[in-house]
């Protein structure tokens, strides 16, 4: 038998859950599994090959005993606690640009705690609860933020 034909519909919830609220393609991407059996899974449910089922659950922090078959500890070290959102790196990476911009636009200097503390809160601004970004980072926040640290 195929294992890219067969599919489980409980496999694809165990991957909902391992991607959570981040884009699912590009949670595809960070853990290494093409494309094409990426779509097959996550929009058939179909159970991808080996090499590829190791990637997702190396990414994912995961038993392979769990991905396939939900049975047994989720993660490797036995707890229950649920994966780490994988990062919009997309998104951290507008952040960093536009408050680098407004900062020398304003030729306003902050320490790098602060820096650290004006990206973090503006990705979490940013970042919509359903993980789809679906509009720029708003140079106003930044604006109000660099208020605040000023």
């Amino acid at each position: 038998m195929n294992p890219e034909i067969d599919t489980d519909a409980g496999f694809r919830a165990r991957l909902g859950e391992l991607v959570a609220d981040a884009p699912p393609f590009q949670w595809a991407k960070q853990a290494g599994v093409p494309p094409g059996s990426w779509d097959r899974a996550w929009n058939k449910g179909a159970i991808p090959k080996a090499p590829h089922l190791i990637r997702i659950a190396e990414h994912g922090g995961v038993t392979l005993d769990w991905l396939l078959t939900g049975d047994g500890p989720m993660h490797r070290d036995g707890s229950a606690e649920q994966p780490k959102q994988a990062v919009d790196t997309d998104l951290l990476r507008d952040c960093i640009e536009v408050l680098h911009e407004e900062l020398d636009l304003r030729e306003v200097k902050l320490t790098p705690t602060q820096e650290a503390e004006a990206i973090s809160l503006l990705y979490d601004l940013a970042r919509p609860e359903s993980g789809q970004r679906t509009k720029p980072v708003d140079r106003g926040v930044v604006v109000r933020i660099l208020r605040m640290a000023g």
